[in-house]
């Protein structure tokens, strides 16, 4: 599995190199073209392959970067799957919706790992993945815990403890909702899934729902929540909400050895706040007659699944 993919110009090949030298010394698996590509390779489906599988996509942004079709295809996609990281290098205008995000700005670093910006560069990949060499170093030690300590709770791999673990969504920050996910069981959460799918109810004209991308969690420890996740900041979904808008729809975290998969239905003015709730139904389906026409009528269902009592206003996490 692939930590890092870069995008850039094969114009710009010797910061592209810096990069994935600096980045490959901090443990993580960075893939971009030079090294990944091999002679007989199918090229474009080698590269849709590894863009879609990384936990990080970085896209480094130059003057000759934003010209480049491939470059702009790949920090889309990125962006849909929302674990894009951009960086730029030089003075380039940065094109449209990617200005909108913020930017880290590397155009001093000589590939120098103390660097304010790298750190920075560091800080914003890590909220996508941990270094693969740092994993695997934690799941060889958590092997010899267990080998050694059948009861050590202290352990990245709970196997022999005979407990399913167990995932929750939380909703925070009322004015730009994120959210957070919560292990409340005693075992590792591992390939957590989580899907939010909400339409904008003041967008009459747009059948389909605000394009938040699907994700994953790559584990959670016993008893542990991860950090905040984004829900509007993508290129591609901010300009689809304003302050006042309504919306609503439903939400659901998974993985493949939890007890359940737990759904939610979701309900946000953007800028002024919001309400979950759990809900007991087995899966949330979009109708097949879903127009204009009905989609009113959809909303109104699956908030009357969500009884007053039941619902949590979204609120700040501390």
């Amino acid at each position: 599995m692939t930590d890092i993919f870069i995008s850039y110009s094969r114009n710009d090949q010797e910061c592209g190199s810096k990069l994935a030298a600096v980045l490959g010394a901090q443990g993580y698996r960075v893939w971009w073209d030079i090294s990944g590509l091999l002679a007989g390779h199918d090229f474009q489906r080698t590269i849709s392959a590894v863009l879609d599988e990384a936990h990080c996509v970085i896209v480094v942004w130059s003057e000759n970067s934003v010209t480049s079709r491939w470059v702009r295809a790949e920090a889309i996609r990125g962006d849909e799957r929302g674990v894009l990281v951009p960086l730029r290098v030089d003075g380039a205008i940065i094109p449209l919706p990617f200005n909108i995000l913020h930017t880290e700005d590397l155009r001093d670093w000589e590939g120098d790992e103390g660097n304010t910006g790298f750190q920075k560069l560091l800080s914003a990949v890590a909220q996508y993945t941990e270094p693969s060499l740092l994993k695997e170093a934690k799941r060889k030690a958590a092997k010899i815990c267990l080998d050694e300590c059948a009861t050590c709770l202290e352990t990245d791999y709970p196997t022999k403890l005979a407990v399913q673990p167990s995932v929750r969504l939380k909703f925070v920050y009322p004015s730009s909702p994120a959210l957070i996910i919560e292990n409340d069981s005693p075992a590792l959460a591992r390939d957590i899934k989580w899907a939010v799918v909400l339409w904008n109810r003041d967008l009459p004209d747009r059948d389909d729902p605000l394009p938040i991308p699907v994700s994953t969690f790559d584990w959670l420890k016993p008893h542990q929540e991860g950090g905040a996740q984004g829900l509007f900041g993508g290129a591609l979904v901010l300009p689809l909400v304003n302050n006042g808008d309504r919306l609503v729809g439903t939400a659901t975290v998974d993985c493949p050895e939890c007890d359940r998969r737990r759904n939610y239905i979701v309900s946000i003015t953007y800028g002024e706040g919001g309400w979950f709730a759990e809900v007991p139904t087995p899966g949330l389906v979009l109708p097949r007659n879903f127009t204009k026409a009905t989609r009113e009528q959809y909303f109104a269902i699956i908030e009357s699944l969500a009884p007053v009592e039941n619902r949590r206003n979204i609120d700040y996490p501390y």
